[in-house]
């Protein structure tokens, strides 16, 4: 026998908070501006805002120099530079970056940006020591230091989707990075990640839908997609003049 059991409704700002618990979130886990400042605004991600308009405030609340998000696609001869979102570099690095990419090798960082490696998934990394230990950073000598900014520190996270990789997003620094630095990457990365998860998928339902219409387009007779109630749904051109000329006579048992 199932049994369901209704929780009673709580009023929970009956219920104070104890000094002792507010000093200790106050000293431990609120964060502050670099100047001790509390951090109390939202960052909306989930939203219509776009990620160019949040970028501002996401370097304050890193404290650093530059902010950025950015991802890659497939080229035609190497890395398409799908997205770039920045603040604080130069006004040439989204230029020189994409060139870069175009002709440059398939692994230009210390990761593949095809399949990025699982240990680098989702992770705040400090990725400037990686390149220091393995010194595959194509991108840090050909893109970075001719800007004046190879001795910058990079922190990021590379937000996937499974071993599909999302975007870059995180920071770089002249000064060494603190652990508040990566605490306040690590919590900022999750609605980062629901941004552009998001928006892959409503591209590949803008792709699949544009698919479906070709394909119905390009029969030569009348094709009708219809629901489980008989509703039309989908047409295709030659359908759409069947339909203007014989209204009547299409039912859903001739258009099976």
């Amino acid at each position: 026998m199932n049994s369901v059991m209704k929780a009673a409704d709580v009023e929970t700002s009956a219920i104070p908070f104890q000094e002792a618990s507010l000093d200790i979130w106050d000293k431990k886990y609120r964060l502050t501006t670099k100047d001790g400042q509390p951090i109390s605004q939202r960052l909306d991600l989930d939203g219509s805002t776009g990620i160019g308009d949040v970028l501002p405030r996401i370097r304050d609340l890193l404290a650093t120099e530059i902010a950025c998000v950015y991802s890659v696609a497939e080229g035609d001869s190497g890395w398409d530079l799908s997205r770039y979102h920045a603040i604080g570099f130069p006004f040439s690095m989204q230029r020189r970056f994409g060139e870069f990419l175009a002709s440059g090798p398939r692994r230009f960082g210390v990761y593949d940006p095809g399949c990025p490696e699982p240990s680098q998934r989702n992770r705040v990394i400090e990725s400037t020591r990686l390149a220091a230990r393995t010194g595959e950073s194509f991108a840090l000598k050909q893109v970075l230091e001719p800007l004046g900014l190879g001795e910058y520190g990079h922190l990021r996270v590379l937000l996937c989707e499974g071993p599909s990789l999302l975007g870059w997003f995180g920071a770089m620094s002249g000064e060494p990075f603190t652990a508040r630095q990566r605490t306040v990457l690590r919590a900022l990365a999750k609605p980062m990640h629901r941004r552009l998860l998001v928006e892959r998928r409503i591209e590949r339902g803008k792709l699949a839908t544009s698919a479906l219409d070709a394909l119905l387009d390009a029969l030569a007779t009348p094709a009708f997609i219809v629901d489980a109630r008989g509703k039309i749904r989908e047409l295709n051109h030659s359908a759409r003049a069947l339909l203007a000329t014989h209204t009547q006579a299409i039912t859903i048992a001739n258009i099976q």
